[in-house]
């Protein structure tokens, strides 16, 4: 099961939260984010990788 790496890349102030998927060679953006809510971000993203990789799955069915 390919669960993906979480990455962020820190820019201008704010945070590119996405995960990287080595099994389907992608990169997934989650979000855009502020310091401030960066941990409340993050914790929501952990709860729902499954979902992230259910979504990912079904795009990449489609191409």
């Amino acid at each position: 099961m390919d669960i993906g790496f979480f990455r962020e890349k820190k820019f201008d102030g704010k945070r590119v939260i996405f995960l990287v998927y080595e099994n389907h060679k992608c990169i997934f953006l989650i979000t855009i984010t502020d310091k401030k809510a960066q941990q409340s971000e993050i914790d929501l993203i952990k709860s729902n990788l499954d979902v992230y990789r259910d979504v990912l799955e079904k795009i990449i069915k489609n191409l």
